[in-house]
């Protein structure tokens, strides 16, 4: 058992709110920080599996104001597939996924902004055996937040 806390650069706060086991045993964690005077941003992080210490960190502004990777989950190529929630330029709060090389470049893969989707967030993710990605969030529709579902090929 072991007991690692990382500051990932925040000066103000970081949050792990999701985490997955590559298949070399490595930990992928996604969340948020934030810094002095700015808003919180998306964050990918790398652990090593024995004792938890940072081996990489990815802090991405996808938004205008505050986001964050709430779920994520390896494909089968060992990519991670992370979702989330941001503030868009036009659109406002949007729900969005990414995919990104998980072997230390941090590459992205892809990167989707569901911008179609006004006041959504994804809360859960998983992937099936070929890669096809579920997520499930919540949309607010007239006033009302309802529960949202999303099959994405990519």
């Amino acid at each position: 058992e072991w007991v690692h806390v990382t500051a990932i650069d925040a000066i103000k706060e970081d949050y792990g709110l999701g985490i997955a086991v590559a298949g070399d045993g490595t930990l992928l964690v996604t969340g948020s920080h934030r810094l002095e005077n700015t808003a919180s941003r998306f964050l990918l992080a790398r652990h090593e599996p024995t004792i938890g210490s940072l081996l990489g960190r990815r802090s991405l502004g996808i938004g205008a104001g505050p986001e964050s990777g709430r779920a994520l989950a390896i494909d089968p190529r060992g990519d991670v597939v992370v979702a989330g929630a941001a503030v868009s330029f036009d659109d406002g709060p949007v729900a969005w996924l990414s995919k990104h090389r998980t072997d230390g470049q941090w590459s992205d893969r892809w990167e989707q902004l569901s911008v179609d989707v006004e006041g959504a967030a994804w809360s859960a993710i998983t992937l099936d055996e070929v890669g096809q990605i579920y997520a499930a969030g919540v949309r607010v529709d007239d006033g009302v937040e309802r529960v949202f579902v999303r099959k994405h090929h990519p």
